[in-house]
């Protein structure tokens, strides 16, 4: 049986087993014109913590004059809250490798009520993005499965999030941070 042929190249059974390594190690790698991206949310873990609104009085303003007196808990990774009828806010800083075009992806469709908020460097509100499961699916900013956003472009290399959400259902907070293409790209492999 004669051998599989790449120009130049004869396949082995070694050679075709280290080159589908190699091609599944450089799988995660897209190249965009000059730029190299990574095809996956950033590698930086985002630490996220949250307070547990049980009036459901607390406004954005409250918790941007009030944060250091308020009682943040840190949210471990992958952590469930469980079923609860109070409000929660989640806040996290994310720091972005360079200047682009950014989604942040909540990946837990099932929230009632989801009110996204980008924050600048002395604490104002950049943006104000409401949505849930809850509301008309086509109201969405981006339409998808998962809660979208892009990210406000900005001159500074990291975001502050804060997050509200009141639902009937459990409460968790999977987001990640993709670059705008890397995250369209990987989701039309899909």
């Amino acid at each position: 049986m004669k051998e599989p042929v790449l120009p130049g190249i004869l396949l082995t059974p070694i050679s075709t087993f280290l080159f589908a390594f190699v091609r599944t190690l450089l799988l995660p790698v897209i190249i965009m014109g000059s730029a190299i991206v990574c095809a996956q949310p950033l590698a930086e873990p985002i630490q996220v913590r949250y307070v547990e609104d049980a009036s459901g009085e607390l406004t954005v303003n409250t918790l941007i004059s009030e944060s250091s007196s308020l009682p943040w808990k840190t949210l471990r990774r992958g952590e469930n809250l469980g079923f609860h009828t109070s409000t929660f806010w989640f806040h996290a800083k994310v720091n972005l490798p360079h200047q682009g075009d950014w989604l942040l992806n909540v990946n837990y469709p099932m929230f009632d009520h989801l009110d996204v908020y980008f924050m600048g460097d002395s604490g104002q509100v950049l943006q104000h993005i409401q949505t849930g499961d809850k509301l008309p699916f086509d109201v969405r900013t981006l339409l998808h499965r998962a809660f979208l956003f892009p990210v406000p472009q900005r001159s500074a290399q990291s975001i502050e999030l804060l997050i509200k959400v009141t639902s009937s259902g459990s409460i968790s907070m999977p987001i990640e941070v993709w670059d705008r293409d890397a995250f369209w790209h990987t989701v039309n492999k899909q």
